[in-house]
């Protein structure tokens, strides 16, 4: 991207009503928009180079959402309570989304902050769960590619199953399209007008899990609100409980979530009293359930409560027929996405058919991004792909014609800000030889 593509692009931001953030690996600024500043009161050399963790320290936010995503690895919408410079207290309603390269690993991440005043409905969402996110369907997420005779059938047996109340066990790698496939189910449910609630098990404290999902009395615990709380179970009334990585759900918790699902009823932390709640139970993993309940770390009986509609989600490396519309799929979303055209060379299309992909549908997926972010011309031949992107290149993939190392190496000290040694690792090469070829082409 050239200085002045980039320029538009901070424009951009610049001008939007809602405050976005853009953070390194380590939980530090990398920009902030105008909104953040105007709401703040701060100035841009308050952010940029401070973490996180030190704007909680100091007491300005109550929580850090961004150390919450980089530890799910999943997008989060939570609410923060944050004090501007000069004193004012006010909360917004957060969404932060991590961006991984290749291998899976946060390189960045995007924070979209809302005043919660402007929106209603979500901070009615927002407010009921505590702040662990309730999403709605959306057409991106429950776009499904199926053109393998594989992917074809799961499809098929997916909306077959949408049709009743049964719960379904998603199971497959990481990356294979588990709540992609809850979306899809949701939408062709009965129960679709109502809400999804996704809830990341693994993601929550296990001394905070049973009030999340249960909910709990006024004074059942010490910091819990006087007014009580709803649980996640009771927010999806009428709608799906979607649990994410089922398998985090330590066994003290397994043994009432399973009179839940056999009784229909919850009973909150600190209440004696059961209340029935009508919800249809979607769950996934990516853990051998049977091998845990053999090692004792999974209840039989939930496994078999769980195990009534049974989907396994094939690793991308097994179903290669749906490599390539995946890709176009995803090249068109980014480009759209980010005002651009771009085309990806025969060369990549092959190489991405011979590549394993470890992390399945999402790698490809932030693998396509990347690229589409990277690039600097229309066509996307594969010398323009740097190793960190794609760490398990063939030789002939790294011989790059002068001018287009120079623009990868430009292009890589702009996203890490002039950081030789994080720019150096994002190219995939020492710090020495990024030395030698900066000195090679004067920069």
């Amino acid at each position: 991207m050239q200085e002045t593509e980039f320029i538009k692009y901070v424009d951009v931001l610049n001008t939007l009503k809602v405050g976005v953030s853009i953070f390194d690996d380590k939980g530090t600024f990398l920009f902030v928009s105008n909104e953040i500043l105007r709401t703040s009161g701060r100035s841009r050399a308050d952010y940029i180079g401070k973490t996180v963790r030190q704007f909680v320290e100091k007491g300005i936010f109550d929580k850090s959402i961004v150390d919450i995503v980089y530890q799910t690895k999943a997008p989060e919408t939570r609410l923060q309570t944050t004090i501007s410079n000069s004193g004012a207290r006010r909360t917004y309603c957060v969404k932060v989304s991590p961006i991984f390269d290749g291998q899976g690993n946060i390189v960045y991440a995007i924070s979209e902050r809302y005043d919660v005043k402007a929106l209603n409905e979500n901070y009615k969402d927002a407010e009921q769960t505590g702040g662990t996110y309730v999403m709605t369907t959306s057409a991106e997420k429950s776009n499904i590619i199926a053109e393998s005779e594989e992917m074809k059938n799961l499809l098929n047996a997916a909306e077959l199953v949408a049709k009743t109340d049964a719960t379904v066990l998603i199971s497959g790698e990481s990356g294979t399209g588990k709540e992609v496939f809850a979306h899809y189910i949701h939408e062709h449910s009965l129960r679709k007008d109502h809400e999804l609630v996704i809830v990341n098990c693994a993601s929550l404290p296990e001394n905070l899990l049973e009030a999340e999902l249960f909910g709990y009395e006024k004074g059942a615990f010490t910091g819990a609100l006087k007014s009580g709380k709803m649980g996640l179970i009771e927010t999806a009334d009428q709608g799906t409980l979607f649990l994410d990585e089922i398998n985090s759900i330590p066994l003290s918790i397994q043994a009432k979530l399973l009179r839940t699902l056999e009784t229909k009823t919850i009973t909150r932390v600190g209440s004696v009293k059961t209340k029935k709640v009508d919800f249809r139970l979607l769950a996934a993993t990516n853990a051998d359930l049977e091998e845990a309940v053999r090692r004792g770390e999974f209840r039989a009986d939930l496994y078999y409560r769980l195990n009534v509609i049974p989907l396994l989600l094939p690793p991308l490396r097994s179903h290669k027929g749906d490599i390539v519309p995946l890709i176009d799929s995803y090249l068109s979303f980014f480009c759209n996405k980010y005002g651009v055209q771009k085309e990806l060379s025969r060369d990549v299309y092959s190489a991405f058919l011979d590549y394993s992909w470890p992390g399945n549908i999402r790698e490809l997926r932030n693998i396509v991004e990347r690229m589409v972010v990277m690039s600097t011309s229309a066509t996307i031949r594969i010398e323009q792909i740097p190793q960190a992107i794609f760490p398990h290149q063939p030789e002939n993939w790294k011989k790059n014609d002068e001018g287009t190392e120079r623009a990868m190496i430009e292009k890589a000290l702009e996203i890490n800000q002039g950081h030789r040694e994080r720019t150096a690792e994002y190219l995939g090469i020492s710090r020495r030889t990024l030395q030698y070829k900066l000195k090679k082409y004067n920069l």
